[in-house]
C-alpha cells in the first residue's frame, strides 16, 4: 500500500481498493487491481480455427493483476516471489512499513489528528477551558493553572502509563464496534459538520483491520514523552466536552444516568458558550471540590473521547496525502 500497509489478501478487499488504497505488488511495486472471484459455467467458445470447444465448470479465486503495461516475464517473476514469501519476511515487511508510518507521524502527527471531524472544534479551546478554571475555582491565575496541569497530568496517567496502556487498548478494540455502529445510527442534530462526519464515516476507510492496527500504533505513539504536548491538547479539549456536555444536561434536569448514556456522542459546538457558561462553571466547581467518583467520571469521558479522536481520523488518507 502506497501508506505502508500490511500484506493483505485479495478476498479482504472491494473490487475499487486499488484506486482507493493505492494496492501494490510488494515485489515489484507496481499497482495491481482486483480480480473478482467468479463461478464460471459449462460453456463453448470458438477456437481460431473456427470450431468449438467445450470449456468445463470452473471457480475463479479472487486475486490481484497487475496493468496490461507490465511484461508477461515481470508477471510471472512477481507471482513466483509473491509465493515464496515466507512468514519471517511478511513480519519483516510490517516492521518496516510500520517505521516509514512512525517516521510520517514525528512531523505531522497534529496534522493528521486535526482532520477529525471529532476534533473540528478544537483550535482556541485550550485558552477557553483556562479562562474557565480560573473562574469555577476561585483560585489565582497561578494556582488554577497548576490544578488544571495536574488534572491533565492525572488523566494522562490514567492513559498511557505502561500499566494502564494495556487496558486502554482493550477499551480501543472493544469500542471500535459500537463507534462504527455509532457512525451509522448518528440522528444527526443541528451541527451539518458532525453529522456528515459521522454519516459518511463507514464508507471513508475500507480496510477496517489496517485502519485499527494503525490506530493503536498512534496511541503508542501518543504515549510517549516526545508526544506529550499533543496528548494533553487531547485531553484539555475532552476536558472541556465533559464539562459542556454535562452541563448541557443539567440545564435539561437530566439524570446522571442519561448523561453517561449520551457520552461522547454530543456535539459541543452547539452549546451556547455564554448563556449556559454558569452550568459549565457549576460542573467545574463540583470537579475542583468532589471526590474519587467526579474523577473518575471524567477519566472516563476523557479515554472514550480521546479514543474517538483516534479512531475517526482517516489515517490510510493522511498518510496518502503526506507521501504525495
Amino acid at each position: 500500500m502506497r501508506y505502508g500497509g500490511l500484506l493483505i489478501d485479495a478476498s479482504e478487499c472491494d473490487y475499487n481498493s486499488f484506486k482507493q488504497l493505492g494496492l501494490l505488488c510488494p515485489i515489484c511495486n507496481r499497482p495491481v487491481f482486483l480480480v473478482q472471484a467468479a463461478q464460471r459455467e459449462a460453456h463453448t467458445r470458438k477456437n481460431k480455427d473456427g470450431g468449438s470447444v467445450a470449456v468445463k465448470e470452473s471457480s475463479v479465486l479472487a486475486h490481484f493483476s497487475h496493468f496490461p503495461d507490465v511484461s508477461k516475464e515481470q508477471v510471472e517473476e512477481c507471482e513466483l516471489k509473491t509465493k515464496q514469501i515466507t512468514q519471517t519476511q511478511r513480519t519483516a515487511i510490517a516492521v518496516k512499513a510500520k517505521g516509514q508510518r512512525l517516521k510520517m507521524l514525528q512531523s505531522n502527527l497534529w496534522k493528521m489528528l486535526k482532520t477529525s471531524f471529532r476534533l473540528y472544534y478544537a483550535e482556541g479551546m485550550e485558552t477557553i477551558l483556562e479562562d474557565l478554571f480560573l473562574e469555577a475555582s476561585f483560585m489565582n491565575a497561578m494556582r488554577s493553572k497548576a490544578y488544571l496541569d495536574k488534572l491533565v497530568e492525572t488523566c494522562a496517567l490514567s492513559m498511557m502509563h505502561p500499566t494502564n496502556l494495556k487496558v486502554v487498548k482493550e477499551s480501543f478494540e472493544q469500542g471500535c464496534k459500537s463507534w462504527s455502529a455509532l457512525a451509522e445510527s448518528y440522528p444527526g442534530d443541528d451541527n451539518e459538520f458532525l453529522y456528515s462526519g459521522f454519516k459518511n464515516w463507514p464508507n471513508s476507510v475500507l480496510d477496517t483491520k489496517m485502519h485499527e492496527a494503525i490506530c493503536l500504533e498512534v496511541l503508542d505513539f501518543l504515549s510517549t514523552k516526545m508526544q506529550r504536548p499533543i496528548f494533553n491538547l487531547l485531553i484539555k479539549y475532552s476536558i472541556y466536552n465533559y464539562a459542556s456536555a454535562t452541563a448541557y444536561f443539567l440545564q435539561k434536569e437530566s439524570k446522571i444516568e442519561e448523561v453517561l448514556a449520551l457520552i461522547n456522542t454530543l456535539d459541543t459546538s452547539q452549546f451556547n458558550y455564554e448563556k449556559n457558561k454558569p452550568f459549565v462553571i457549576k460542573v467545574l466547581r463540583d470537579l475542583i471540590g468532589g471526590g474519587k467518583e467526579e474523577l473518575a467520571a471524567v477519566f472516563s469521558y476523557v479515554r472514550d473521547d480521546v479514543l474517538q479522536a483516534v479512531y475517526f481520523t482517516n489515517w490510510a488518507e493522511q498518510f496518502d496525502a503526506v507521501t504525495k
